[in-house]
């Protein structure tokens, strides 16, 4: 709906479960409120959207915020669960 071409699943995606499965229980606690705010917004997010579009009007530009919306919460939820490395010595 938002005009975007479907993307490709990412390695950050791919290797989700894995690396949650390995993060620190603070981690997991984050990454798992980011997917339920991600839900949430989603929700109504995706009515909205198909409300206008019902209406025969154009949702292009309501989908894509969705999207960008969308996107920018889950890079940081994929974020949460990244190993971190740890600093070298000099």
């Amino acid at each position: 709906m938002g005009g975007l071409a479907p993307e490709d699943r990412g390695e950050a995606e791919a290797g989700f479960a894995k690396r949650f499965a390995a993060a620190g229980n603070w981690q997991q606690m984050m990454a798992a409120q980011g997917i339920d705010d991600i839900a949430a917004m989603l929700r109504p997010g995706l009515d909205a959207v198909q409300a206008v579009q019902s209406r025969g009007l154009d949702a292009s530009a309501a989908a894509l915020a969705l999207w960008r919306e969308f996107y920018r919460a889950r890079e940081t939820v994929l974020a949460l669960v990244e190993p971190v490395e740890a600093p070298r010595a000099a």
